[in-house]
């Protein structure tokens, strides 16, 4: 989930966008799930997604209007031809940013509503949280099932790391000899 707000928040964003990029900022995405989607929960107002889609059709408005004025100006100096120009590709560019930060409003209501785990999930906890009980457990009552679908996948991570998502991918490839490229489906 972060990778996707972070490829968002690399952009770079006008004023505009700041109702919305700014609490996007400040999440901490290596906080617990249920401490993300809390905060997540006070973004993904309907009023933030319908401010968001009153931004873009203004910004659609005056695309179109100045689009309209170009066609129109035939006396204009090259010099003001490229300033529209120029004004043109800023808010096309502004309008791209509306459509990436709605589509990411969408899969970011999508993960609330019905969480997904991808391929793997965390479990997190201090000694004697019951962390190998809780998987042992799971363990056991999928083998009474059948073979178990889960894994149970040690990982070798000194911490150093800004994502988990190298060591288990290196640790699957370990017990598996085979490689994934990402946890994303």
């Amino acid at each position: 989930m972060s990778s996707a707000v972070n490829q968002v928040l690399d952009k770079p964003h006008d004023d505009e966008f700041a109702f919305l990029m700014q609490p996007l900022r400040s999440i901490s995405w290596d906080a617990s799930y249920p401490d993300i989607t809390d905060e997540l929960q006070g973004i993904l107002l309907p009023e933030n997604g319908a401010r968001l889609s009153r931004l873009k059709a203004q910004l659609a408005a005056k695309e179109e209007e100045l689009r309209h004025d170009l066609v129109e100006a035939v006396n204009w100096s090259p010099e003001c031809r490229a300033q529209a120009q120029s004004d043109l590709s800023h808010l096309a560019a502004m309008i791209g940013r509306c459509e990436d930060l709605h589509d990411l409003l969408q899969d970011l209501e999508a993960e609330v509503r019905e969480p997904r785990y991808r391929r793997c999930f965390l479990v997190a906890g201090g000694p004697g949280a019951g962390k190998s009980y809780l998987i042992g457990s799971l363990l056991q009552e999928r083998c009474g099932k059948g073979s178990p679908k889960e894994v149970l996948l040690p990982l070798e991570w000194d911490g150093q790391q800004s994502s988990l998502e190298p060591a288990i991918l290196r640790g699957f490839e370990k017990v598996s000899g085979q490689s994934w490229r990402s946890l994303s489906i």
